[in-house]
């Protein structure tokens, strides 16, 4: 009986320290997942704004599709499998972007620009675009938010080093 209870109460100190353990470690594994995904849709947007195009007979070059997100609509912490069929208005730009979520994802993803159209370059004020990813990691409806900013210019889509991490850890 005493061996036993040894034993439960070895299983329960072990249990202590290692779920914590556990926990800590699948934190960063959450949210590395938007700054990765985000950088897929800043290069998806670089090769976009670079490449040249027709449109009407005419070529076109410095284009930026149109705003599109939050997809999915609202974030699950569990990570989910987003089916991008269902967000046929989004689809166009996501696909123009080269961009789909991650299976499974934990985030809500969002383009937005201050103008969607070519020979952007040269606007002033600089057309800006945002990638914005948020996720909702604990599961108390409070969202963390990361964000990547880009401006047109003319030798291209300027994209800022930072990664702005607003509520790391809600």
């Amino acid at each position: 009986m005493v061996e036993t209870s040894i034993i439960i109460s070895l299983i329960g100190v072990l249990l202590a320290i290692g779920v914590p353990t556990f926990q800590n470690a699948l934190r960063p594994s959450k949210i590395s997942e938007a700054g990765v995904a985000l950088q897929s849709m800043v290069h998806g947007a670089v090769a976009y704004y670079d490449a040249t195009r027709e449109i009407d007979g005419e070529r076109h070059s410095q284009c930026l599709p149109s705003s599109a997100g939050p997809v999915p609509a609202q974030p699950d912490p569990k990570g989910a499998t987003v089916n991008m069929a269902v967000y046929r208005d989004f689809a166009p730009t996501f696909e123009a972007l080269d961009f789909a979520p991650p299976t499974p994802t934990r985030y809500r993803y969002t383009f937005q620009t201050d103008a969607a159209d070519c020979e952007l370059g040269n606007r002033k004020p600089a057309v800006v675009a945002q990638f914005i990813a948020e996720g909702n990691l604990d599961g108390d409806d409070v969202l963390s938010r990361f964000q990547r900013t880009a401006q047109a210019t003319a030798s291209g889509l300027q994209v800022d080093a930072l990664l702005v991490v607003e509520r790391r850890v809600e």
